[in-house]
Formats: structure tokens, sequence, C-alpha cells
């Protein structure tokens, strides 16, 4: 199975999941193409998504990937169902025995090199996802970070402009 042929673009996956509607994906990836931005920062930025919607939606497109599980190989036939013996018509003329055929068992034939490019193309998806979350969340982290600090500002001036406010008023 190519890897290809079962992969959906994100913005895909999220109208698929009913996370977002077609004319938001729509109004997303006219963003994308102004700002070169990736397509799930605009819908988190947009806040029309989460983090985990992001997240869960690129594990479903990982699994998606995923080749699909090979046919359950046929037991093998009892040597007694594929032996037969061969009985010359005319009385043997020497004393042999009579022969036993055993047609021999033909393995299922699969390619190993075409299943280790179907591996190989999974795992750099997965890396490629995986870097991707690692980026995301440390942009996320930064951004926390940055969040907290304007918080730390702007409650020290609260404090100052309530310290001001409570030395301008006289005591009654």
């Amino acid at each position: 199975m190519s890897t290809s042929a079962a992969w959906r673009p994100i913005g895909h996956v999220l109208v698929e999941s009913g996370a977002i509607s077609q004319d938001e994906l729509e109004l997303a990836l006219a963003e994308q193409r102004r700002s070169g931005r990736r397509l799930g920062e605009v819908l988190i930025d947009s806040g029309r998504i989460t983090w985990l919607t992001l997240a869960n939606a690129i594990a479903e497109q990982a699994t998606d990937m995923e080749p699909a599980p090979a046919p359950e190989p046929e037991p093998p036939t009892p040597v007694a169902a594929v032996a037969r013996v061969v009985t010359p018509v005319e009385p043997p003329v020497s004393a042999l025995p009579p022969v036993t055929v055993v047609a021999p068992s033909v393995p299922a034939t699969t390619d190993p090199s075409g299943r280790l490019e179907t591996v190989e193309a999974m795992l750099k998806e997965r890396q490629r996802a995986f870097l991707e979350l690692v980026s995301v969340t440390e942009r996320l982290r930064a951004n926390v970070s940055r969040l907290q600090q304007q918080l730390e500002e702007r409650d020290a001036e609260i404090m100052k402009l309530r310290s001001r406010a409570n030395a301008t008023v006289p005591a009654a």
C-alpha cells in the first residue's frame, strides 16, 4: 500500500471530524497563503481549534498512513492432502515400490524492498509529525511564558495604582 494514497491533508481531517467547517478551512488556507504560517497555527491563533484538537487530527492523519494488515497466510496444506501415489498402469518391470510425489509448498511472496520503503515512508512522516508537535509545544511554552510575564507586569501596575489611590484618599 502506498502511504501517499491514504494521506489526507490536516484541513480535511479537521473538517471531516467536525472541528471546523469548510468555510473556516478556506479562510484559514487563504490566511496561510498570505502569511506563510502553518495551517494549524492559523487555526489555533484564530481560536477555531485548540492545540489538543490539532494533536488529535495529526494523530488521526498518521494513523491513516499505517499500512493495512497483511492477509492471514493460509495454513500449510497437510502432506497427506498433496501426496499421491503414482502407480503405473502396467505391472512393474522391476520390483520398485510406487513413487510418492509431494507438491512443494510455495511461500506467499512479499516484496521486502517495497514493504521496507513503505515502513520508511511511514517513519519519516511520523518523525515529521513528531518534530512539528515538538515545535508547536515549544512555541506554546514561549507564548505561555510571555503571557505570564505580561500578567506579572500588569499585576505590578495594578498594585501601584491601588497604592496611589489609597494614599490620596483621606481617612474618614
